[in-house]
């Protein structure tokens, strides 16, 4: 999966728990983008307490999703 397809999918997630799936209210959509910038953030966190030089290409993975998701 592309980092823009993971970055709608995870925001796409936030949308579903609130029940807004269809929700065209901006200041919901920005507080899903932002839950969702949360996540990615601790996954890249819990890769960086492996070992790092197996996991650099992770890492750079979730960079990208999270700027797909600050595209949104």
């Amino acid at each position: 999966m592309g980092a823009k397809e993971k970055a709608k999918e995870l925001v796409d997630k936030f949308a579903r728990i609130d029940g807004y799936e269809d929700s065209i209210d901006l200041s919901k959509c920005e507080y899903e983008k932002q839950c969702a910038l949360i996540a990615v953030d601790e996954i890249i966190q819990s890769i960086r307490f492996t070992d790092a030089k197996s996991d650099f290409g992770y890492v750079g993975y979730w960079q990208e999703v999270k700027n797909e998701i600050n595209n949104l």
